[in-house]
């Protein structure tokens, strides 16, 4: 990651320098300086990483049953999980979401940078990761499928990585578990064009919390906003079935100032 942002910071001095000499030339939506450095220009700032890669192992942590961790795999393969040359690969932007996929993918793992973004909320950095000790055994609508069928005899564990991958944070008066999908009409009930109902209710909240085991116990480690979302409504729904009269208050008095304390999950990327 940290060669990958020397390189970035490199490539837009030199095109900064260009556009503010006037040296610089359009090809299409690229943008070239005259040391042959270009960069993208679209609704997103891009710009390729050259030669950031590497090689591992990644160990067995979650030591799983087969069948256990093949749910989980299932969930993410319904999800963000993509096929390269028979092999599973994830690309993402989320650092935690790195290690989130590789655990459930354990063995040899080549990773790689391809570009680095720029956002309205900084620099996004986008890694791929190719786990090479597997081979990808569901396409995508063969995965939805399964999974949806796990989901309705009460199996949540691929519902979990589902909600990792394409789960939708956001808070609404109602408890209503979100997933975005490419065809939401597949998952189940479409609220609009990318976006289906999976559960309407906070109970699925504290179900998917208690689903999660040991795996959970590596999300706090991440930090992934989406776990503790997740975590933060199954709380709410556990305090409110507890203490019916009383409210549940955020609101704190620093040297007399009343102040409030909120969760912000952003959706840059890594910053």
């Amino acid at each position: 990651m940290g060669l990958a942002r020397e390189q970035a910071r490199e490539r837009l001095e030199s095109v900064q320098r260009a556009v503010r000499e006037g040296t610089y030339r359009m090809e299409g939506r690229r943008l070239y300086a005259p040391d042959g450095t270009w960069i993208y220009v679209g609704t997103v700032v891009m710009m390729p990483i050259h030669g950031v890669s590497a090689r591992t192992v990644f160990p067995d942590v979650l030591k799983m049953p087969r069948e256990k961790l093949e749910l989980l795999q299932l969930g993410w393969r319904a999800s963000d999980e993509g096929v390269s040359n028979t092999r599973p690969y994830m690309g993402t932007t989320q650092p935690w979401q790195v290690f989130a996929w590789a655990v459930t993918r354990p063995g040899e793992m080549q990773m790689f940078i391809p570009v680095c973004s720029l956002t309205t909320t900084g620099v996004s950095v986008l890694i791929r990761l190719t786990a090479l000790s597997w081979r990808e055994q569901w396409n995508k609508e063969e995965a939805i499928e399964p999974t949806l069928r796990h989901i309705k005899s009460g199996e949540l564990t691929p519902l979990l990585t589902l909600w990792l991958g394409d789960g939708k944070v956001k808070r609404l008066k109602r408890y209503k578990l979100i997933i975005s999908a490419r065809d939401p009409w597949k998952l189940g009930q479409p609220v609009d064009k990318y976006d289906v109902l999976i559960s309407d209710g906070a109970e699925m909240f504290v179900k998917l919390k208690e689903t999660a085991g040991e795996y959970g116990s590596l999300l706090d480690e991440l930090h992934s906003h989406k776990w503790t979302f997740l975590k933060l409504e199954s709380r709410n729904r556990r305090k409110k079935q507890a203490y019916t009269r009383s409210k549940i208050s955020a609101t704190i008095f620093i040297n007399g100032i009343k102040m409030y304390l909120g969760f912000v999950a952003g959706r840059g990327g890594s910053i």
